[in-house]
């Protein structure tokens, strides 16, 4: 139970913010008594505390009960003849008068901040349950046109149309599970050590392979703009990794790998122990529809992206995320 909900038991139950505003009192008239001559040019001001406190938390009929007891409190402890409830003098009444009435001036300032704060939690509460619904539509968009797509691909005919409208199928389907993952109402950085893990074992279900190992020695906070480009840079790039260095490898693996760079950057290494490249192959110059897509997202992320391979010993591909966005 947080602070919050605390709060709001007191105030819809009468019985606790009644008792909590007596007790609240009487710890005041302690202070008070116990402070003696030190507080003697300002007798009541261990109070007003005990009011705004008792009206903050028990509201208007809480911090009414505390007025009233610290009234009573004050009138029976520290006006002549104490311990009774005379009074030697007009001074003397005119003081409890005062104290009456600036104990409701606070009961009702603290009251009427409690109403404004009500409203913006409610108004919080509801732009919250509005961000998740919209979040869940959008996500569930992207899903119903994947589903499209997914009836359309039984019409196309096995070859090249089949295998593009296959790819981008996956694609709307990983942008509506980051989308569904990663967006907070509050706009969070994502932390890539819970995030990576997950996303590589979800690709991982979706190309069926269990040959993708995922290494995070490096911590990193991503807004959730900078997520969808890496997620689906990572997707390309690891079903590159199976497709063309692992396919047909019983021993075939992919590595996966989070590293702290030179100036605060990330490097997000895909690595797999393939058979390497082509001879002449360039991955900066290719054709290949998710290749350009890596370069794509890569420039939009601010990000450089580097190739190293060797024939038989398999193919890295390092994203190297700037400062600014890692």
């Amino acid at each position: 139970m947080n602070f919050t909900d605390i709060r709001r038991k007191c105030r819809q139950s009468l019985v606790i913010a009644g008792f909590g505003a007596i007790a609240l009192v009487a710890f005041a008239a302690g202070v008070r008594f116990l402070a003696g001559p030190v507080l003697q040019k300002t007798p009541v001001v261990t109070f007003y505390p005990a009011i705004a406190i008792a009206t903050y938390m028990g509201g208007r009929r809480g911090g009414l009960v505390a007025a009233a007891g610290s009234v009573l409190a004050a009138w029976y402890l520290f006006v002549d003849p104490v311990f009774g409830f005379g009074i030697g003098d007009r001074q003397d009444l005119y003081s409890v008068i005062a104290f009456g009435f600036a104990s409701l001036l606070t009961v009702e300032i603290i009251a009427w901040i409690n109403r404004i704060q009500d409203r913006l939690e409610a108004a919080v509460e509801q732009n919250r349950v509005l961000f998740l619904e919209l979040k869940h539509r959008i996500a569930n968009n992207l899903q119903a046109v994947a589903a499209l797509l997914s009836l359309h691909r039984a019409e196309v005919p096995d070859g090249p149309a089949r295998r593009i409208m296959e790819d981008a199928i996956g694609r709307i389907r990983m942008i509506g599970d980051v989308h569904r993952n990663i967006y907070q109402p509050g706009g969070e950085a994502v932390d890539a050590r819970e995030f990576l893990p997950r996303l590589c074992n979800d690709i991982a279900g979706t190309l069926a392979t269990k040959a993708i190992e995922c290494r995070i020695d490096a911590a990193a906070r991503w807004e959730p703009e900078t997520v969808v480009p890496i997620a689906l840079m990572l997707q390309e790039l690891l079903s590159n990794a199976v497709e063309h260095g692992i396919s047909g490898r019983d021993d075939g693996r992919i590595v996966v790998s989070l590293e702290a760079g030179a100036d605060g950057a990330r490097l997000l290494g895909v690595e797999d122990n393939g058979a390497g490249m082509p001879e002449g192959f360039d991955p900066e110059l290719s054709d290949r529809l998710g290749l350009k897509l890596v370069r794509l997202f890569a420039q939009q992320i601010g990000a450089e992206i580097a190739w190293s391979s060797h024939r038989g010993t398999g193919t890295r591909a390092t994203l190297v995320i700037p400062a600014g966005r890692a």
